[in-house]
């Protein structure tokens, strides 16, 4: 079974996961798959649709599953370009769970208009915050996010994403016979990450996986040998290396109890210090017994 059939089945246990798409390989097809695997998992989902109206999402569904899903009353800026803080995201988030001792899974569509509405920070709080959420023995088993890689730096990427447990790197497809390619990586931050490509089709109504064919894949760091390299002691105070004449007079120099002698000569000198004892009757006449 390949990483993500075992993720939609439920058999590997990821409680944060996040998918990165990009223009050339959009991914909502995607969540809307994952989407309707919780709704087959969980007793509730909150569905957080920041860009898609929620309709979307629920005429996708199949009409049993659909009431499982609860979509928070979201607090949205009033003007272009206000910044809003991120508890009150938080607490309509937390309230839209109406059971008690429910399993809870989460699908953000997607985070990327979290950072404009609020900061780039306030993604790994929001996700946190509703990892520890344990109100009325309720708990979230699962975050999705989504994130458009296209439209943040490589710094506000590292925010958002942090370290998910698995993160889903779509890429337009290397060939015809299949309509999306991923990197996978899976593992918690303390572990080592396990790597893998795979190719899938997904079904017309992006509620099934289909054809899944798993690469592994193990990440390497390709070095050009003929780019330079940058010089790590090239901006320090003081030099690590000398110069000829330097290297010249450091080797004339005699050190403190040594002395030169032939290459070939394999004799050791021995001077003495002023205290030595040098009585072989009693070698230990020096010490207080």
């Amino acid at each position: 079974m390949s990483l993500l059939e075992s993720l939609c089945t439920g058999k590997l246990q990821s409680q944060n996961v996040v998918i990165e798409d990009g223009s050339e390989a959009p991914g909502r097809c995607l969540v809307l798959l994952l989407l309707h695997s919780m709704c087959q998992r969980y007793d509730e989902v909150l569905l957080m649709a920041f860009e898609r109206p929620p309709h979307f999402f629920l005429n996708a569904l199949p009409a049993p599953l659909r009431q499982k899903v609860r979509v928070p009353v979201l607090p949205r800026p009033k003007k272009l370009g206000e910044r809003l803080p991120v508890g009150p995201l938080m607490e309509a988030t937390r309230s839209a769970v109406q059971g008690t001792g429910v399993t809870v899974g989460v699908v953000i569509d997607s985070v990327s208009t979290i950072v404009f509405t609020h900061s780039p920070t306030a993604v790994p709080q929001l996700v946190r915050s509703l990892l520890d959420y344990r109100e009325r023995g309720n708990k979230v088993e699962q975050v999705l996010s989504l994130v458009h890689t296209g439209v943040h730096d490589e710094a506000v990427r590292r925010v958002i994403c942090g370290h998910p447990d698995t993160l889903i790197q779509l890429r337009p497809p290397s060939s015809p016979r299949f309509s999306y390619t991923c990197l996978l990586r899976h593992g918690e931050a303390w572990q080592r990450p396990a790597f893998h490509t795979e190719e899938f089709n997904i079904s017309a109504d992006c509620l099934h996986l289909q054809e899944v064919v798993r690469k592994s894949q193990v990440e390497t760091v390709q070095v050009n040998p003929d780019e330079p390299q940058a010089d790590p002691a090239a901006n320090l105070t003081f030099n690590l290396s000398l110069k000829p004449e330097e290297k010249a007079a450091k080797d004339q120099v005699v050190l403190p109890y040594t002395q030169m002698s032939s290459p070939d000569s394999g004799v050791i000198h021995y001077v003495p210090d002023e205290d030595d004892d040098f009585d072989d009757e009693d070698p230990d006449d020096d010490l207080d017994f």
